[in-house]
């Protein structure tokens, strides 16, 4: 009796990521193995050299701790495996801000893009040359040269700060037409760094319908009076207009953060809400808490940040200054996002965006407490990274014969395995 004859071995194909590190130069394709040990590499190197400008101009020790905590330094990594050599973080992005202004001359502003500008809202003046200014510090947090994230970015202030008319000291109040004008001005990300010192007492669970139906009777006063514009602008803006809107929680210690913050709890609103932390991930102090706001807040560095300032008594202090706030933590992740949607832009929607932010926080250890940290301390560096998300990161099948592209950048393939 003739043996039947051995079967083929079946070969099965091995997913890798498709790069071009030099524009035209040739392409590579990485596994996962070989992607990581690349990003490791380029991680290092910026680590190294980035934090030596960044202690240099900041006059402290450490540099820019804040990137280093959320992973920033892998993020730029994943940007140039991605292909984009000779971009800088941000480029392409147009950030928006309302707040007290910018001193664009300011050098941490050297590498902005240049579609920045500067608008005048409400009764709002220019920043006077040479004074501290809160809008120069926040936009230095969200895109400054060393103390930002995404230092390429395209900056668009609306200089709107104004007293408070019932006495919180830290409220904007924009006509429907500004909030209008605002929503429609081609913004991708919006950083709202500023909201009532107190949160009064209101209904959560009412909140989204109310918004949405703009019926602020069931709603707290603050909703009616101070913030309808606000919703009423927002709602009537196209939906491909609208901004990412990320909002700072507050600065009063409290267990919910302040009700400018739920703008998010209409699930249709891509919204992020954010509260501080320190240097060991630790919520701050003076940091309101996620609280009823957990489903669309996360946690990012705002305690003793090294930002952008004049110093008004003559320079003794350089151009920078230590500042600490939830007003600060909102434009990290401001920044940070603007890193994710230069990436992501062909093939991430606003939701998607603010998805994929949530779903990739460090989550564990203390961070795994919502009521404190939402969904946790954010992590740029998984944000960014292609691999996240691919089907073999679940535990699905990687042996599959048919073609794969990856719906982040586009650029996982398959390969036959290297013995072969």
């Amino acid at each position: 009796m003739t043996p039947e004859p051995e079967p083929e071995p079946r070969i099965s194909l091995v997913p890798c990521f498709s790069v071009q590190y030099v524009p035209g130069g040739n392409t590579y394709c990485l596994e996962k193995s070989e992607f990581d040990a690349d990003v490791d590499w380029f991680t290092n190197q910026f680590k190294t050299t980035l934090r030596e400008y960044e202690i240099d101009a900041l006059g402290n020790s450490s540099g820019n701790w804040a990137r280093d905590s959320i992973n920033a330094y892998e993020a730029y990594a994943h940007l140039i495996i991605a292909g984009r050599y000779g971009e800088g973080p941000g480029e392409g992005v147009r950030l928006g801000f309302i707040d007290s202004g910018l001193h664009r001359d300011h050098p941490e502003f050297v590498a902005q893009g240049s579609e920045s500008t500067v608008f005048q809202h409400v009764d709002s003046t220019f920043e006077s040359s040479f004074e501290r200014s809160h809008g120069t510090a926040v936009v230095g947090a969200a895109a400054g040269l060393y103390t930002g994230i995404a230092k390429s970015a395209d900056v668009i202030m609306f200089g709107a700060r104004d007293p408070d008319p019932f006495g919180r000291s830290d409220f904007v109040d924009l006509s429907y037409s500004s909030w209008y004008g605002v929503f429609n001005r081609d913004i991708d990300i919006l950083n709202l760094s500023f909201g009532p010192d107190t949160t009064p007492e209101f209904n959560y669970s009412t909140i989204a319908d109310d918004t949405s139906t703009r019926d602020y009777s069931d709603s707290a006063f603050v909703i009616g009076r101070l913030y309808k514009n606000r919703f009423d602008a927002y709602w009537d803006t196209p939906i491909s207009e609208r901004p990412i809107i990320v909002q700072a929680a507050g600065n009063e210690g409290q267990e919910h953060p302040n009700v400018g913050a739920f703008w998010g709890l209409n699930s249709n609103n891509p919204f992020v809400t954010v509260v501080s932390v320190d240097r060991q991930g630790t919520i701050s102090d003076f940091s309101n808490r996620c609280g009823a706001a957990a489903s669309f807040c996360i946690a990012a560095p705002g305690e003793d940040l090294r930002l952008p300032s004049y110093d008004t008594s003559g320079y003794e202090l350089g151009f920078y200054e230590t500042f600490s706030g939830t007003s600060f933590a909102a434009p990290i992740v401001s920044g940070g996002l603007a890193v994710m949607k230069q990436l992501f832009r062909d093939s991430l929607s606003d939701r998607q965006l603010v998805d994929r932010l949530f779903a990739t926080a460090k989550d564990n250890g203390i961070h795994a407490n919502s009521a404190i940290y939402g969904h946790g301390l954010m992590d740029l560096g998984a944000a960014t990274n292609p691999w996240v998300g691919h089907s073999s990161v679940h535990g699905h099948p990687w042996r599959q014969r048919r073609p794969y592209t990856s719906p982040l950048l586009q650029g996982i393939r398959w390969r036959l395995p290297d013995q072969y």
